[in-house]
Protein backbone atom coordinates (compact mmCIF):
# COMPACT_ATOMS: atom_id res chain seq x y z
CA UNK A 1 0.00 0.00 0.00
CA UNK A 2 1.35 3.42 -0.96
CA UNK A 3 1.58 5.80 1.96
CA UNK A 4 0.14 9.28 1.59
CA UNK A 5 2.73 10.88 3.83
CA UNK A 6 1.37 14.43 3.65
CA UNK A 7 -2.16 13.28 4.50
CA UNK A 8 -0.88 11.19 7.39
CA UNK A 9 1.22 14.10 8.67
CA UNK A 10 -1.85 16.35 8.55
CA UNK A 11 -3.89 13.70 10.38
CA UNK A 12 -1.26 13.46 13.13
CA UNK A 13 -1.05 17.24 13.46
CA UNK A 14 -4.79 17.62 14.07
CA UNK A 15 -5.19 14.48 16.16
CA UNK A 16 -2.35 14.49 18.72
CA UNK A 17 -3.14 15.75 22.21
CA UNK A 18 -1.27 15.50 25.50
CA UNK A 19 -2.14 15.40 29.17
CA UNK A 20 0.19 16.19 32.05
CA UNK A 21 -0.58 14.28 35.25
CA UNK A 22 2.11 15.72 37.45
CA UNK A 23 5.79 15.51 38.23
CA UNK A 24 8.54 17.01 40.33
CA UNK A 25 12.05 18.39 40.16
CA UNK A 26 14.87 17.98 42.66
CA UNK A 27 12.70 15.52 44.60
CA UNK A 28 14.50 13.78 47.49
CA UNK A 29 13.57 10.09 47.46
CA UNK A 30 14.40 7.08 49.64
CA UNK A 31 12.28 3.93 49.73
CA UNK A 32 12.53 0.14 49.34
CA UNK A 33 11.13 -1.76 46.35
CA UNK A 34 7.35 -1.55 46.08
CA UNK A 35 5.57 -4.79 47.02
CA UNK A 36 3.17 -4.65 44.05
CA UNK A 37 3.48 -3.89 40.34
CA UNK A 38 2.78 -0.38 39.13
CA UNK A 39 0.33 -0.27 36.21
CA UNK A 40 -0.41 3.38 35.47
CA UNK A 41 -2.53 4.78 32.60
CA UNK A 42 0.15 7.20 31.38
CA UNK A 43 3.86 7.31 30.55
CA UNK A 44 6.28 7.79 33.44
CA UNK A 45 9.72 9.35 32.89
CA UNK A 46 12.22 9.24 35.77
CA UNK A 47 15.56 11.10 35.67
CA UNK A 48 17.91 10.46 38.65
CA UNK A 49 20.26 13.31 39.56
CA UNK A 50 21.88 11.67 42.59
CA UNK A 51 21.77 8.02 43.67
CA UNK A 52 20.70 4.86 41.87
CA UNK A 53 17.06 4.25 40.92
CA UNK A 54 15.95 0.61 40.69
CA UNK A 55 13.07 -0.72 38.60
CA UNK A 56 11.93 -4.32 38.16
CA UNK A 57 10.22 -4.47 34.75
CA UNK A 58 7.76 -7.24 33.92
CA UNK A 59 9.41 -9.65 31.48
CA UNK A 60 12.77 -7.85 31.66
CA UNK A 61 13.99 -8.03 35.25
CA UNK A 62 15.78 -5.51 37.45
CA UNK A 63 17.16 -2.37 35.80
CA UNK A 64 19.39 0.17 37.53
CA UNK A 65 19.17 3.81 36.42
CA UNK A 66 22.13 6.05 37.27
CA UNK A 67 22.45 9.86 37.10
CA UNK A 68 22.57 10.93 33.46
CA UNK A 69 20.26 8.05 32.49
CA UNK A 70 16.47 7.95 32.12
CA UNK A 71 13.79 5.37 32.89
CA UNK A 72 10.84 5.49 30.47
CA UNK A 73 7.82 3.41 31.46
CA UNK A 74 5.08 3.50 28.78
CA UNK A 75 1.40 3.39 29.66
CA UNK A 76 0.24 0.20 31.41
CA UNK A 77 3.74 -1.29 31.71
CA UNK A 78 4.04 -3.42 34.86
CA UNK A 79 7.06 -2.40 36.93
CA UNK A 80 8.23 -1.62 40.45
CA UNK A 81 10.48 1.19 41.68
CA UNK A 82 12.95 1.59 44.52
CA UNK A 83 15.68 3.93 45.72
CA UNK A 84 16.92 2.16 48.87
CA UNK A 85 20.05 4.30 49.32
CA UNK A 86 18.21 7.54 48.62
CA UNK A 87 18.79 10.22 46.02
CA UNK A 88 17.35 13.12 44.04
CA UNK A 89 15.41 12.97 40.79
CA UNK A 90 13.12 14.68 38.30
CA UNK A 91 10.05 12.85 37.03
CA UNK A 92 7.01 13.42 34.83
CA UNK A 93 3.68 11.64 34.34
CA UNK A 94 2.48 12.46 30.85
CA UNK A 95 0.40 10.90 28.08
CA UNK A 96 0.33 11.55 24.34
CA UNK A 97 -2.83 10.44 22.52
CA UNK A 98 -4.35 10.19 19.07
CA UNK A 99 -8.10 10.90 18.85
CA UNK A 100 -8.24 11.47 22.59
CA UNK A 101 -7.46 7.98 23.84
CA UNK A 102 -5.26 6.02 21.42
CA UNK A 103 -1.78 5.85 22.93
CA UNK A 104 0.58 7.58 20.51
CA UNK A 105 3.57 5.74 21.99
CA UNK A 106 2.07 2.40 20.91
CA UNK A 107 3.46 3.19 17.45
CA UNK A 108 7.01 2.96 18.87
CA UNK A 109 9.28 0.53 20.65
CA UNK A 110 10.24 2.76 23.56
CA UNK A 111 13.51 1.98 25.40
CA UNK A 112 13.07 1.34 29.12
CA UNK A 113 16.56 2.68 29.85
CA UNK A 114 18.05 5.59 27.95
CA UNK A 115 21.64 6.87 28.06
CA UNK A 116 23.56 9.57 26.26
CA UNK A 117 22.81 13.06 25.03
CA UNK A 118 19.05 12.53 24.62
CA UNK A 119 18.79 11.28 28.21
CA UNK A 120 20.40 14.51 29.44
CA UNK A 121 18.08 16.60 27.26
CA UNK A 122 15.02 14.65 28.44
CA UNK A 123 15.95 15.28 32.09
CA UNK A 124 16.30 19.00 31.43
CA UNK A 125 13.00 19.13 29.55
CA UNK A 126 11.18 17.21 32.31
CA UNK A 127 12.42 19.80 34.81
CA UNK A 128 11.42 22.75 32.62
CA UNK A 129 8.01 21.26 31.86
CA UNK A 130 7.24 20.85 35.56
CA UNK A 131 8.20 24.48 36.19
CA UNK A 132 5.99 25.64 33.31
CA UNK A 133 3.04 23.51 34.41
CA UNK A 134 3.17 24.67 38.04
CA UNK A 135 3.66 28.38 37.28
CA UNK A 136 0.22 30.00 37.31
CA UNK A 137 -0.15 32.24 34.24
CA UNK A 138 -1.04 35.85 34.82
CA UNK A 139 -3.31 37.82 32.51
CA UNK A 140 -0.30 39.33 30.81
CA UNK A 141 1.54 36.03 30.26
CA UNK A 142 -1.34 33.64 29.51
CA UNK A 143 -0.53 33.18 25.82
CA UNK A 144 3.21 32.97 26.39
CA UNK A 145 2.83 30.40 29.18
CA UNK A 146 0.48 28.29 27.11
CA UNK A 147 2.89 28.38 24.17
CA UNK A 148 5.80 27.41 26.44
CA UNK A 149 3.93 24.46 27.93
CA UNK A 150 3.03 23.22 24.47
CA UNK A 151 6.58 23.71 23.21
CA UNK A 152 8.10 21.77 26.11
CA UNK A 153 5.59 18.91 25.88
CA UNK A 154 6.26 18.53 22.16
CA UNK A 155 10.02 18.78 22.72
CA UNK A 156 9.75 15.93 25.22
CA UNK A 157 7.75 13.88 22.73
CA UNK A 158 10.36 14.61 20.05
CA UNK A 159 13.20 13.45 22.31
CA UNK A 160 11.46 10.25 23.39
CA UNK A 161 10.39 9.26 19.88
CA UNK A 162 13.84 10.13 18.48
CA UNK A 163 15.24 7.58 20.94
CA UNK A 164 12.64 4.94 19.98
CA UNK A 165 12.18 2.57 17.03
CA UNK A 166 9.10 2.64 14.83
CA UNK A 167 6.72 -0.20 15.53
CA UNK A 168 6.34 -1.31 11.91
CA UNK A 169 3.39 -3.57 12.71
CA UNK A 170 1.54 -0.49 13.91
CA UNK A 171 2.56 1.69 10.99
CA UNK A 172 2.11 -0.58 7.97
CA UNK A 173 -1.61 0.13 7.61
CA UNK A 174 -1.70 3.70 8.89
CA UNK A 175 -3.19 4.86 5.59
CA UNK A 176 -6.42 3.11 6.57
CA UNK A 177 -6.74 5.36 9.61
CA UNK A 178 -7.43 8.21 7.20
CA UNK A 179 -10.47 6.28 5.94
CA UNK A 180 -11.88 5.56 9.39
CA UNK A 181 -10.99 8.90 11.01
CA UNK A 182 -14.66 10.02 11.20
CA UNK A 183 -15.53 6.84 13.11
CA UNK A 184 -12.57 7.26 15.48
CA UNK A 185 -13.53 10.84 16.28
CA UNK A 186 -17.19 9.88 16.78
CA UNK A 187 -16.26 7.15 19.26
CA UNK A 188 -14.03 9.54 21.19
CA UNK A 189 -16.81 12.12 21.58
CA UNK A 190 -19.75 9.77 22.22
CA UNK A 191 -18.39 7.16 24.63
CA UNK A 192 -21.39 7.46 26.92
CA UNK A 193 -23.85 6.64 24.13
CA UNK A 194 -24.91 3.45 22.40
CA UNK A 195 -22.65 3.05 19.35
CA UNK A 196 -23.24 0.49 16.62
CA UNK A 197 -20.95 -0.67 13.84
CA UNK A 198 -23.50 0.23 11.17
CA UNK A 199 -23.46 3.90 12.13
CA UNK A 200 -19.64 3.97 12.29
CA UNK A 201 -19.46 2.42 8.81
CA UNK A 202 -21.87 5.06 7.47
CA UNK A 203 -19.74 7.85 8.94
CA UNK A 204 -16.74 6.43 7.07
CA UNK A 205 -18.72 6.03 3.81
CA UNK A 206 -18.04 2.27 3.78
CA UNK A 207 -20.25 -0.80 3.78
CA UNK A 208 -20.44 -2.51 7.14
CA UNK A 209 -18.37 -5.47 5.94
CA UNK A 210 -15.72 -3.28 4.31
CA UNK A 211 -15.61 -1.00 7.36
CA UNK A 212 -14.94 -3.98 9.62
CA UNK A 213 -12.05 -5.10 7.39
CA UNK A 214 -10.49 -1.63 6.99
CA UNK A 215 -10.85 -0.83 10.69
CA UNK A 216 -9.26 -4.13 11.73
CA UNK A 217 -6.38 -3.56 9.30
CA UNK A 218 -5.81 -0.05 10.64
CA UNK A 219 -6.04 -0.71 14.36
CA UNK A 220 -5.33 -4.42 14.74
CA UNK A 221 -8.69 -5.09 16.41
CA UNK A 222 -12.37 -5.19 15.43
CA UNK A 223 -14.39 -1.95 15.80
CA UNK A 224 -16.33 -3.06 18.86
CA UNK A 225 -13.18 -4.36 20.54
CA UNK A 226 -11.51 -1.02 19.87
CA UNK A 227 -14.53 0.76 21.37
CA UNK A 228 -14.37 -1.39 24.48
CA UNK A 229 -10.64 -0.71 24.84
CA UNK A 230 -11.26 3.01 24.37
CA UNK A 231 -13.89 2.98 27.09
CA UNK A 232 -11.64 1.07 29.48
CA UNK A 233 -8.74 3.47 28.84
CA UNK A 234 -10.98 6.46 29.56
CA UNK A 235 -12.28 4.74 32.71
CA UNK A 236 -8.70 4.30 33.95
CA UNK A 237 -8.02 8.00 33.62
CA UNK A 238 -11.31 9.00 35.25
CA UNK A 239 -10.70 6.64 38.16
CA UNK A 240 -7.24 8.09 38.65
CA UNK A 241 -7.90 11.80 38.24
CA UNK A 242 -11.55 12.39 39.23
CA UNK A 243 -13.72 11.90 42.30
CA UNK A 244 -16.75 10.71 40.34
CA UNK A 245 -18.44 7.63 41.74
CA UNK A 246 -17.81 4.23 40.11
CA UNK A 247 -21.41 4.29 38.89
CA UNK A 248 -20.99 7.75 37.33
CA UNK A 249 -17.76 6.76 35.59
CA UNK A 250 -19.45 3.66 34.20
CA UNK A 251 -22.18 5.85 32.73
CA UNK A 252 -19.62 8.28 31.28
CA UNK A 253 -17.91 5.50 29.34
CA UNK A 254 -21.05 3.76 28.13
CA UNK A 255 -21.86 1.28 30.91
CA UNK A 256 -24.93 2.55 32.84
CA UNK A 257 -25.13 -0.76 34.75
CA UNK A 258 -22.40 -0.48 37.41
CA UNK A 259 -22.21 -4.28 37.77
CA UNK A 260 -21.62 -4.68 34.03
CA UNK A 261 -19.01 -1.91 34.09
CA UNK A 262 -17.14 -3.46 37.02
CA UNK A 263 -17.20 -6.88 35.35
CA UNK A 264 -15.83 -5.45 32.07
CA UNK A 265 -13.13 -3.47 33.88
CA UNK A 266 -12.00 -6.46 35.94
CA UNK A 267 -11.93 -8.75 32.91
CA UNK A 268 -9.70 -6.18 31.14
CA UNK A 269 -7.30 -5.25 33.95
CA UNK A 270 -7.71 -8.10 36.47
CA UNK A 271 -8.67 -5.59 39.18
CA UNK A 272 -11.92 -3.94 40.23
CA UNK A 273 -12.49 -0.23 39.50
CA UNK A 274 -12.42 0.70 43.19
CA UNK A 275 -9.20 -1.25 43.81
CA UNK A 276 -7.63 0.32 40.72
CA UNK A 277 -8.53 3.81 41.96
CA UNK A 278 -7.00 3.11 45.36
CA UNK A 279 -3.82 1.48 44.04
CA UNK A 280 -3.11 3.98 41.24
CA UNK A 281 -3.48 6.93 43.59
CA UNK A 282 -1.14 5.32 46.10
CA UNK A 283 1.42 4.75 43.36
CA UNK A 284 1.52 8.28 41.99
CA UNK A 285 1.26 11.80 43.36
CA UNK A 286 -2.12 13.11 42.20
CA UNK A 287 -1.96 16.57 40.65
CA UNK A 288 -4.35 18.67 38.63
CA UNK A 289 -4.62 17.41 35.05
CA UNK A 290 -4.29 19.84 32.20
CA UNK A 291 -5.32 18.68 28.72
CA UNK A 292 -3.94 20.22 25.56
CA UNK A 293 -5.09 19.73 21.98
Amino acid sequence: MTCNHEAIAALLKRSISWEYYGGNRYLTVKHPEEPTWRNLPFMVIVCPLEGVYHSRIDGIGMVEIYPGEVLIAPKNLKYTVAMPEGGILHFAHIQYNLFGSTDFMSFFKVPFLLRGENAVLIAETVKELHIAMTNIPSEGTLFQQTARRMSLALRLLDLVTASSENNKDGLNCFNNILRIEPALRYMEKHLSENICRRHLAKLSSLSETRFHFVFSQATGVAPMTYLKNLRMARAQILLFQSDHSINAIGEMVGYPDVYHFSKKFKSTFAITPSAYRRDSRQQAAVMTVTKHD
